[in-house]
């Protein structure tokens, strides 16, 4: 790695020669680690650990947070929004990055309600 930064090999304390020193101690533990494995085309491939189960503190929390959410209809309360605004401005608006891209459902919607 040094080599490749056109660093002599003893850089000292320069963040490459710590980072040399990071890459040599992680590529020394690599044989010993059961998770990690080269195929026959040497690709590395990481095992997937288990998850650890959630703590008791975590269950307890989410169910009173889940409880203190108020169960909403999504659809229902959207159609009660768009009630209070005009019609128009409901059908003009536009995705981000897709300019125009509502355009031609707003004009066939404009004609179907004529």
């Amino acid at each position: 790695m040094l080599a490749s930064l056109n660093l002599p090999r003893e850089a000292g304390g320069h963040p490459a020669a710590l980072l040399e020193g990071t890459y040599r101690e992680v590529v020394a533990r690599v044989p010993d680690n059961a998770q990690i494995v080269f195929d026959d085309h040497g690709r590395l491939h990481f095992a997937v650990p288990e998850p650890e189960p959630e703590p008791a503190s975590l269950l307890e929390w989410r169910a009173a947070v889940n409880a203190m959410l108020p169960r909403v209809d999504l659809p229902e309360e959207l159609l009660e929004v768009f009630s209070w605004t005009p019609a128009p401005d409901r059908r003009s608006f536009q995705l981000p990055g897709l300019p125009g891209s509502l355009r031609p459902l707003r004009d066939k919607r404009a004609a179907d309600d004529q």
